[in-house]
């Protein structure tokens, strides 16, 4: 079941005639009955064959019960300048069966997902830099969660990666050694997308309280060395008599 998002897992209508044979228990699964006058229940172990009979439920749900892993990202580029990703991860799992057949619930992470966004949805407008967004983030998620349709959210943990949607991108570019052929690019236009790689791995450095990748805060410090020394190189270049 791991990886599963629809924790009902089986729908049986049912009647009394003709007699069926009794499903045999899923692993990990517990079993709802919705009555003829609608009234839903989930008795331990499920109804006997002869409760079955003599209750004659309506329809029977399988409900998955077991923990399932959660991860859950947002792309972060409010009115004050800040852009990051937001990624939280943690777990979840079914606590009251009856309250997800009630509530139909086929998508226990897009569940999942709505609670937590609603949680920390204002410390995406309302942050000003990295670091507040980050303590923002974990002062209004707590660890554990328990949603009103049926599923308990557990081992909440957060973190704020600087950059966005371009992160993955940075890391490879500031990783790459400045001084590599860049198939004959202008040296102006070169340097220019060394400053602004530079002033990316900047947002990273200003993360390192916000879970900032340590790896690419060396990148970016390498970076900015490279750089300055090409500014250097360059400027000597353009002296009067250097050529």
């Amino acid at each position: 079941m791991e990886g599963a998002e629809n924790p009902i897992l089986y729908i049986e209508e049912r009647r009394r005639l003709p007699l069926r044979r009794r499903r045999p228990e899923v692993p990990g699964a517990v079993v709802v009955y919705r009555s003829r006058a609608g009234r839903l229940s989930a008795p331990a172990g499920g109804y006997t064959a002869g409760e079955l009979w003599w209750r004659g439920p309506r329809v029977r749900y399988e409900i998955d019960v077991t923990s399932h892993p959660l991860r859950l990202t947002w792309e972060v580029d409010n009115p004050h300048g800040v852009r990051a990703s937001v990624e939280v991860s943690g777990s979840w799992r079914v606590v009251d069966p009856i309250a997800i057949v009630a509530n139909r619930v086929t998508d226990g992470p897009r569940r999942c997902r709505h609670r937590v966004e609603t949680a920390i949805a204002d410390a995406f407008s309302a942050s000003r830099d990295l670091g507040e967004l980050a303590k923002a983030v974990r002062r209004g998620l707590p660890r554990s969660l328990v949603l009103a349709e049926g599923i308990a959210v557990d081992q909440l943990t957060t973190r704020v990666i600087a950059g966005g949607p371009r992160h993955r991108l940075v890391r490879d570019l500031l990783t790459t050694d400045p001084g590599d052929d860049e198939g004959g690019i202008d040296p102006i236009v070169e340097l220019r997308n060394d400053a602004e790689l530079a002033r990316a791995g900047l947002n990273a450095i200003a993360a390192r309280d916000a879970d900032g990748d340590d790896g690419l805060i060396d990148a970016a410090l390498r970076r900015y060395a490279a750089l300055l020394a090409r500014l250097e190189a360059h400027a000597a270049d353009d002296k009067p008599g250097a050529r």
